[in-house]
């Protein structure tokens, strides 16, 4: 008898467990299945994000490339955690530059700017906007080319008002100074991944 009760009891036991056991099941399956369709998505987002925004600026920015700097591109990680993309420029096949992206705040949010340096003095060689929400005939003033050539050849960034070369656009102060603050970030970025990137590709192709 007493065997008999110990049965029914493991069957009821077994009862009440089995809803949560097969939860537990679908949960884990979905969380994996999840997890795949993040890692998937975010590798096609960069994809897109690599064709329509920084392959364009970095074309426009050196018209002369003679490699893909987005096919020949490489990760970097910062310490504290972080990774930062980083574009070689091959030009007469020669390694002459490398670009890479600082985010600054503008008057309609994040702001992108693509700097490029020259390797050789590691002044900054050109710029080129990717992310851009600005107020259209007052902020995106900045996103013309008389603004950013202001940018070449130098080795910092400031506005002329804060005791810098650069002169920012009138009535356009926050999508200025958010122009600077992304330069900014790009030029500490350059200046952080600087010795991995004389490592990272031949000076020859």
């Amino acid at each position: 008898m007493s065997e008999t009760m110990d049965n029914t009891q493991k069957e009821s036991l077994l009862k009440t467990l089995m809803p949560v056991i097969v939860l537990t099941i679908i949960c884990a399956i979905s969380g994996s299945a999840l997890a795949a369709l993040k890692i998937g998505t975010a590798e096609q987002i960069e994809i897109q994000l690599m064709a329509n925004v920084q392959a364009p600026a970095l074309k426009s920015m050196f018209p002369a490339a003679s490699n893909d700097p987005v096919a020949d591109r490489k990760k970097f990680n910062l310490e504290g955690g972080g990774v930062i993309t980083v574009f070689p420029v091959y030009e007469n096949k020669q390694l002459t530059s490398v670009a890479l992206e600082g985010i600054g705040q503008g008057y309609g949010g994040d702001l992108g700017i693509m700097v490029g340096f020259n390797l050789s003095n590691d002044t900054m060689r050109n710029v080129g906007i990717t992310i851009f929400k600005e107020t259209p005939g007052i902020g995106s003033k900045i996103n013309t080319g008389r603004y950013l050539k202001q940018f070449g050849g130098k080795s910092s960034a400031a506005l002329r008002s804060d005791g810098g070369e650069i002169d920012g656009v009138s009535g356009a102060t926050v999508s200025s100074k958010g122009s600077i603050m992304a330069v900014q970030n790009a030029l500490e970025l350059f200046k952080t991944v600087k010795p991995e990137i004389e490592k990272a590709w031949p000076a020859q192709m």
